[in-house]
This record gives C-alpha cells, sequence and structure tokens, in this order.
C-alpha cells in the first residue's frame, strides 16, 4: 500500500450546492476523504466573528504547529499538512489520539502521525459565533510500506482545549 501524505481540501460551497466551503482531509488509514464540518466539537460564542475568528486562530497557534490554512472571509485555521511523532502541544500524542496499542505502546506514541487540525468559524443568529474544531488523524508505522496505516480517533481532549483557549482569549479585554 502507498504512503498518502495528509491532505486539507477546501471544496467551493457553489459547486456543491451549498453556501460555504467545506474542508475535508485525506489521511492514511482511511478509505474515504474526511469530512472535518460533521466531525469535532462544536461551542457557540457571544462577539464579533472577526474577533472570535482571531481568537481560533491565536489558540491554535500557541500548540506550537505551523498553520497552512488561515482564511478569515471563510472562517477556516489550522493545519492539514501536519505529520509528527511522540508528542503534540508539549503531550505525549496518546493523550489526544487513540490509534490503539501495539507491542511498543501505544501506537499513536511510536508511529508517525499524519493530522489535520481545523478550525471552523460561522456566525449564527441572535449575533453569536460558533467555533468548531475538527481534529483527525491517521498513523502509519517506520517501516513505510511494509505495514498498513492505521486511522486514529480523537480522544476529544485537544479540541476541549482549544475551545478553552478560546473563551479565555474572548473574556480578556
Amino acid at each position: 500500500m502507498t504512503r498518502a501524505a495528509p491532505l486539507l481540501l477546501l471544496l467551493v460551497g457553489a459547486a456543491l450546492g451549498a453556501q460555504t466551503p467545506r474542508a475535508t482531509a485525506i489521511l492514511p488509514g482511511y478509505r474515504s476523504p474526511i469530512w472535518l464540518d460533521t466531525t469535532g466539537q462544536a461551542r457557540t460564542f457571544a462577539g464579533p466573528r472577526d474577533r472570535v475568528f482571531a481568537a481560533v486562530d491565536s489558540a491554535l497557534g500557541s500548540l506550537g504547529i505551523a498553520l497552512d490554512v488561515r482564511d478569515a472571509a471563510s472562517g477556516l485555521v489550522g493545519t492539514g499538512r501536519l505529520k509528527t511523532q511522540r508528542r503534540l502541544a508539549g503531550v505525549p500524542m496518546s493523550r489526544w489520539l487513540d490509534c490503539g496499542v501495539g507491542a511498543r505502546g501505544s501506537t499513536a506514541d511510536v508511529y508517525q502521525v499524519s493530522l489535520a487540525l481545523l478550525g471552523m468559524v460561522r456566525t449564527r443568529p441572535a449575533d453569536s459565533v460558533e467555533v468548531r474544531v475538527a481534529f483527525a488523524a491517521g498513523a502509519q508505522d517506520f517501516s513505510g510500506p511494509l505495514a498498513d496505516p492505521i486511522s486514529c480517533s480523537s480522544t476529544g481532549a485537544l479540541e476541549e482545549r482549544v475551545l478553552n483557549a478560546v473563551a479565555t482569549r474572548l473574556k480578556a479585554p
């Protein structure tokens, strides 16, 4: 099996009959693309959309990862091209992901992990703004094509950390 690099696609909403772009991740261990706007955790915040977007951007940036998607007009910020191993945001990967357990321990802590992490900011009625944080990942043993990639599931802890950081930033004057 060939190794697929993580990829984040922003599909034009008009082509799909939607009003806003949709983000899709293609990750090792998955047979089909992942619609990120249908996963993750969401929370509603009060305040202007631009201020909430800046708080999401800052919260994701504080994780110490390079953000390759930053589009205030569509409300999308994050990364879809990160490959990492062992730790993310100073914490073992197994805190954020469940990729199973192998002979060497938690697979998330010993395999190379390809991930997509995206914050989506959407205006809602009553002057509120919804923030959805989606996190998807797949893992690959360092033997490369000798082993099949594994899909991972989020523990929800990273999404919660980001949403709490957004709330903290919005409380600051």
